[in-house]
């Protein structure tokens, strides 16, 4: 894939997780990027600007969900695709829910999420159908 030029930010205290999707995105030329916590996160993302962010909802310093909201209410940062990685998906309320890319429980199946971010991110670059989900050639 190329022309990738911007970061996927993991939001997640475990270094397993961010460890496995680096060794993962690495290979369709992603750049991972750490933040071992929520608090400040939405500085961190208008900072890097990444094109897709992977976070954990339960996190001990800060709210995850809440932190997701901060994100998707910020204008320039709404439209960054989400996901959601944890051990308590079920936290994502009404409000929450419907603003991400999608939720994934640990322990992730990272294929499955792995090919999700990539999908999102064609999409958001214009490489991919909208109505099919196949490539543009």
């Amino acid at each position: 894939m190329e022309g990738i030029d911007r970061p996927v930010l993991v939001v997640d205290r475990d270094v397993s997780v961010f460890d496995e999707l680096r060794r993962r995105l690495d290979r369709y030329g992603f750049t991972p990027l750490r933040a071992h916590s929520g608090i400040g996160i939405k500085d961190k993302v208008k900072e890097i600007r990444p094109a897709i962010i992977v976070m954990d909802i339960t996190m001990p310093d800060t709210d995850g969900v809440r932190a997701i909201r901060e994100i998707k209410d910020d204008y320039s940062l709404k439209d960054i695709p989400l996901f959601v990685a944890s051990n308590y998906p079920g936290r994502l309320d009404r409000r929450t829910g419907p603003r991400v890319e999608g939720v994934y429980s640990k322990p992730l199946n990272y294929d499955h999420l792995v090919a999700h971010v990539v999908g999102a991110h064609m999409r958001r670059v214009g490489k991919v159908d909208n109505n099919t989900g196949r490539p543009i050639k």
